[in-house]
């Protein structure tokens, strides 16, 4: 988004982030959905639809915590790698 900012401007460059943020969204609903679907029939049928996609949405916002997260929880030093010279 950088780029997109400067090739843009601030007012465009936000539009244009807005709707990233609209392409994520039905991505997420689109895997969700799929995902669903999958839970549905290996229940045999079961639990009902609604059921399965509310239990996946619930499940999946907390499951993939982004690269941003872990570092404010591990803080600087986690993604530090040591390399050995004489390797």
């Amino acid at each position: 988004m950088t780029i997109t900012r400067y090739a843009f401007g601030l007012i465009p460059g936000a539009f244009i982030a807005f709707l990233n943020v609209l392409t994520c969204l039905g991505w997420s609903m689109v895997n969700t959905m799929a995902g669903a679907l999958v839970f549905y029939s290996l229940s045999d049928y079961k639990v009902p639809l609604a059921v399965c996609i509310l239990i996946l949405s619930i499940v999946y916002v907390p499951m993939f915590p982004s690269f941003t997260d872990i570092i404010q929880f591990l803080g600087f030093q986690f993604p530090r790698v040591q390399v050995d010279p004489f390797i």
